[in-house]
């Protein structure tokens, strides 16, 4: 975004630049492997991602200036809700949110930005922690951490963001190698619904010998 203030106190149309590419090599492990009786094995992902300067425009402390997605999301989060809106609304006008940060790569990426909204968000799941602590209630691995806002913040060497998944073997069908069992224990998701939720396809592109071949399409789980 160019012209932010533009935008809001002359009613201009914003005037967008492309910026990038910026680009990273990924490795991924798999890591807590555990073979089970039924012909599957359950694991998880570690992923690492590389920073490649040579193949990208500029460094990670370039600087930007984009969407707030923490304030931009809680925004339309509680869309819909009357006194919602309006508690989130009075919030907002009260830390004087700006829908537009200045942010270098890095941080909008995997460092991660420190914002008001994620801090109210943090202490209010530190609220939650607390009663569960007291209940002795186990943490959840897969949460989200919620102190900084960044598309891949904590994500840089962690197993936890791809949750588990548990993949065919082949062992006693080698039609089932590589097809995906369940993720996170569970064969269909919430995002979407029908087929689209189901968990299916090739978990991590592993086929059966000769399918690929036999095929006009194939699908993988990501």
């Amino acid at each position: 975004m160019i012209n932010p203030s533009d935008l809001f106190h002359s009613h201009e149309k914003p005037i967008l630049e492309e910026r990038g590419p910026y680009t990273f090599r990924e490795v991924e492990k798999k890591a807590n492997l555990t073979w089970h009786d039924n012909g599957t094995i359950s694991y998880r992902r570690v992923k690492f991602w590389y920073f490649e300067r040579e193949l990208s425009v500029g460094p990670l402390t370039d600087m930007v200036t984009t969407i707030n997605v923490p304030v931009v999301g809680s925004a339309e989060f509680v869309r819909g809700d009357f006194f919602m809106e309006w508690g989130i609304s009075d919030m907002l006008s009260t830390i004087e949110a700006r829908i537009f940060v200045k942010r270098t790569i890095g941080e909008l990426l995997f460092d991660g930005y420190e914002d008001t909204v994620m801090d109210i968000g943090s202490s209010l799941d530190s609220d939650d922690d607390y009663f569960e602590e007291e209940d002795e209630v186990e943490e959840d691995p897969n949460k989200v951490p919620m102190d900084k806002f960044g598309w891949f913040y904590k994500r840089n060497g962690s197993s936890w963001s791809d949750g588990d998944l548990s993949m065919h073997t082949g062992v006693d069908d080698m039609s089932l190698l590589g097809k995906i069992a369940s993720w996170n224990k569970r064969t269909r998701t919430d995002a979407y619904p029908g087929d689209c939720g189901l968990v299916r396809g090739s978990s991590d592109g592993l086929f059966p010998p000769g399918l690929t071949s036999s095929m006009d399409s194939i699908s993988i789980f990501s």
